[in-house]
């Protein structure tokens, strides 16, 4: 370890008299974009503990190289939005309304006894009986209270009418409507959606109401506007799903406003009773929505291992399906977010380890930027190519580098990452070593240069790697330090 001592005061130097600019290093990928991709990123970055180095790191870290400390690099957060609004209130409400409002709040008896009065005179579809704000029902009413005893008044007398009402219902920007169809759905009671139905005259007309879309609130996402099978998928209710599908006569592969199906929205939530059974009606896992979102890549987004194996082995689906935006492809998606059982079931099923996305992005790369050297070993184990460049020239070993991953930027050294490889703009390891907020990073290269071909006698590499440091941040080699020493 000699010529790593005789490094030392030279790097000092060059430290002492570096242009101690910030490193321009871009921000996280959720500020460019509110692509549920990115949100997903964010959040895995917000929760992700600190690395820890390892035993092996730690006793190579005890040699003494002396560094600058850097300034540390935040990124910005992002505003999360889909948060549902409030419908702002109307003219003052009719008397029967707040007849009916103070009934339901005196009790099931009470409420009974009023809807009995009014369902006479004027009848519990008349416009009086309707919530001026929001124009609900008197069904609705009891639907959205959760009260048994409530439900069970109102849907006793509902009528074919009354079952088809619609009240207004917004979420965020998108304004809809809601049935009562769909607040049976909400709330799981499959008893309840059978009951209403079938005061339908049709099965044509219970299809066309079970199929209106209405607005739902998803945190992390954009709001949806969901028709029944749907907003069942969506709430992983499988005895609802089974019914829709078997008895109702709802198509398994229906799509709502944003093409997305049942199955897309069952897999975002790992509901994999609901998967299974959609598959085995006849899901097609392959289907895309708007943005070419699928099962698979959202049952990868949002971590659902199971999810991925359930729909790539019995679903059959297409591990290498690219949607349009993001991430793009499954295996970078969850090298970036740092899934390793999720790779392994990608690449058990026939990932493209090497999948290049937009930028020639690869998985190594997004693995390196986000500090996965645990998924750095199994990509390479799979034969990822260690010195892949982007578009921009960068390789694993440079983004680790330039994004401060010590413990990475090791694994890479160690899987034989080329030190001397240079971008389009002429920067190689070296240049984002030295400008790291990560004071690690350079102290890593300094060790694992000098232990790989520096000795005693190696006194020109030395000098070669002093003088490369040197040049990086345009040093003039005839600059005296604070003793009168020139390089």
């Amino acid at each position: 370890m000699a010529a790593l001592f005789r490094l030392q005061p030279m790097i000092s130097v060059l430290l002492a008299r570096r242009d101690r600019r910030q490193s321009k290093a871009a921000n996280c990928a959720g500020d460019a974009s509110e692509d549920g991709d990115f949100v997903a990123l964010r959040e895995s970055r917000e929760a992700r503990k600190p690395e820890a180095l390892g035993p092996e790191l730690e006793t190579l870290l005890e040699h003494p190289v002396d560094l600058d400390p850097y300034r540390p690099f935040s990124p910005r957060d992002r505003p999360v939005t889909g948060k549902g609004r409030a419908r702002s209130a109307g003219p003052g409400k009719r008397s029967a309304w707040m007849e009916v409002e103070e009934a339901a709040a005196s009790g099931p008896t009470a409420f009974r006894e009023c809807l009995i009065r009014l369902s006479s005179n004027p009848g519990l579809m008349d416009k009086s009986l309707r919530n001026p704000r929001n124009s609900q029902t008197v069904l609705h009413l009891a639907l959205a209270s959760g009260s048994d005893e409530l439900i069970a008044a109102a849907s006793g007398l509902a009528t074919e009418d009354l079952v088809s009402a619609e009240f207004e219902f917004d979420v965020g920007k998108i304004s809809g409507k809601k049935t009562a169809l769909h607040q049976c759905v909400d709330l799981g009671r499959l008893d309840l959606l059978k009951e209403l139905l079938f005061k339908l005259p049709s099965s044509r007309a219970r299809q066309k109401l079970l199929n209106k879309e209405t607005p739902v609130e998803i945190l992390g996402q954009r709001p949806r506007t969901f028709p029944c099978l749907h907003l069942a998928a969506y709430h992983g209710h499988l005895d609802i799903v089974k019914f829709l599908i078997d008895e109702a006569g709802i198509a398994v592969n229906g799509l709502n406003a944003k093409k997305d199906s049942a199955l897309l929205w069952a897999a975002r939530w790992g509901h994999q009773a609901v998967v299974r059974e959609l598959l085995n009606r006849g899901a097609r896992a392959g289907l895309e929505n708007d943005k070419g979102s699928t099962a698979l890549y959202w049952a990868v987004r949002y971590g659902h291992t199971e999810t991925v194996e359930l729909l790539a082995g019995e679903g059959k689906a297409d591990v290498n399906q690219t949607r349009k935006l993001g991430l793009v492809a499954p295996i970078v998606l969850a090298s970036a977010l740092g899934l390793e059982e999720i790779i392994k079931v990608l690449l058990q099923y026939g990932a493209d380890v090497n999948k290049s996305i937009r930028s020639g992005e690869r998985p190594i790369h997004h693995a390196a930027r986000e500090g996965f050297s645990q998924i750095i070993k199994h990509l390479v184990s799979h034969h990822a190519v260690v010195d892949a460049p982007d578009e921009r020239g960068d390789t694993a070993l440079l983004l680790a580098a330039k994004y401060g991953r010590a413990k990475s930027l090791h694994t890479l050294l160690e899987l034989g990452a080329n030190v001397n490889h240079k971008n389009q703009l002429g920067e190689d390891v070296w240049s984002f070593a030295v400008a790291s907020d990560n004071d690690l990073i350079l102290r890593l290269l300094v060790i694992h240069q000098s232990s790989e071909g520096l000795d005693d006698e190696d006194v020109a590499s030395d000098n070669d790697l002093i003088l490369r440091l040197l040049v990086i941040h345009q040093s003039s080699v005839g600059l005296d330090d604070e003793d009168g020493r020139s390089v």
